[in-house]
């Protein structure tokens, strides 16, 4: 199956307990390590937001992977800082810890946006990269993508594993030579959180090579430093745009050189509109969504 479905810290941060900063509206949604809402009310979590029983203004709802799909492959190895019409991509096998199996995102009201994923194994520290992008990018039948850079696009990058969040930075596209820069913003726009307290349950199946015991009532049981979650928030950040696609992969390391190894592409619905607006105005963007 082809898949179509924070940010701060510039410094490494060692050993963060679950609820490492405080980008999270306290409306929004549940960052604790854990995909279900409890208790349960607002803030949602995962759970209730995938199905579009919370506040969020757009969703991408669960992606699932199914089988050895959709994994960046170049002989060069793909790269966040190269621009999307370089990338390649096949179906194959990736290391379990970089074995993407599901993912999530969505936006809240105030250019909050919140993302979600689990991995295939826990036997060693993962790297996780969140694209949020302008455009309608797409796996092309060819190895190759559809879609292309703009200005406002923003990459998160995640180290976590058992001892939590290691970890966090942000970029912006910028082209060029370098392809991304690094962003320095406060410490309050980014939060991110795994659940390295244990084994939690899980409203979807998990099919990864490790297990836990599946408590009552949920559909399964996601494994210590499987699940990760976290948001930012862009108007601290200093970016704002209008986004339609966000792409969740694994990356070889925390570097902006990394090589890029699993992705699953989520299009978030209503799809992000923008809106002309009187010259007076242009210091904000505008957007709807249809």
């Amino acid at each position: 199956m082809v898949r179509s479905a924070l940010l701060f810290l510039s410094l490494c941060l060692l050993a963060l307990p679950l609820t490492s900063l405080a980008v999270a509206a306290p409306t929004d949604i549940e960052l604790d390590g854990d995909p279900n809402d409890s208790p349960a009310g607002a803030p949602h979590d995962w759970d209730v937001i995938n199905a579009g029983g919370s506040a969020a203004v757009r969703i991408t709802g669960l992606a699932t992977e199914v089988g050895d799909v959709s994994i960046f492959t170049n002989a060069a190895g793909n790269k966040d800082s190269e621009p999307i019409s370089a990338w390649i991509w096949a179906n194959g096998p990736v290391a379990d810890k970089d074995d993407l199996l599901h993912a999530m995102a969505a936006e809240f009201s105030g250019d909050r946006f919140y993302f979600a994923a689990d991995r295939g194994s826990n036997n060693s520290d993962g790297y996780l990269g969140v694209w949020l992008l302008e455009d309608d990018v797409a796996t092309v039948g060819d190895g190759t993508f559809s879609g292309a850079h703009g200005p406002n696009d923003v990459l998160i990058v995640v180290t976590w594993g058992a001892s939590g969040v290691l970890a966090t930075t942000a970029y912006r596209w910028v082209g060029g030579v370098d392809g991304i820069q690094l962003l320095a913003p406060p410490a309050s726009a980014l939060e991110a959180d795994t659940n390295n307290g244990g084994g939690v349950g899980s409203p979807w199946t998990y099919a990864g090579n490790q297990s836990c015991t599946v408590p009552v009532g949920s559909a399964g049981c996601l494994p210590i430093a499987t699940f990760i979650e976290g948001g930012v928030d862009l108007i601290e950040l200093g970016v704002s745009g209008c986004y339609r696609t966000v792409i969740i992969e694994s990356r070889s390391s925390q570097a902006s050189t990394a090589q890029l190894k699993d992705f699953l592409i989520l299009p978030l619905s209503p799809a992000c509109q923008p809106v002309a607006v009187e010259p007076s105005t242009w210091g904000a963007i505008k957007k709807q969504y249809r």
